[in-house]
């Protein structure tokens, strides 16, 4: 079974994550900077969120990963997929449409 992360906006896929690469040690220390950094609290939908869940990380990840992909930076929308993936692991896709200036994403796992 194919163990890949894919990004689709509308029915266009912009971004895959293969899994089974594994990450570097840098990554690993990226993401872990980031977790302890989300650790501090995030901003979410206009609220504070003091100790976010896991979902709650995912969705603030998610956001920076669509802003990244719309900025073509992708160096911080590899980071967020990869996130996204390890902390996720049985994600298989986001769906996510455009519905105005706001980004709608729909989760589908395995």
């Amino acid at each position: 079974m194919d163990n890949n992360l894919f990004i689709f906006m509308g029915e266009e896929q912009i971004a895959e994550f293969d899994r089974s690469r594994g990450l570097a040690g840098r990554q690993r220390q990226a993401l872990d900077a980031l977790d302890s950094d989300m650790d501090q609290g995030i901003d979410l939908d206009g609220e504070r969120v003091e100790h976010p869940d896991r979902m709650q990380r995912i969705q603030f990840v998610m956001r920076h990963l669509f802003h990244a992909i719309e900025r073509d930076d992708e160096g911080v929308a590899a980071l967020m997929c990869a996130y996204i993936a390890t902390r996720l692991p049985d994600l298989r896709a986001i769906r996510a449409t455009e519905e105005g200036d706001q980004v709608r994403a729909r989760l589908e796992f395995n």
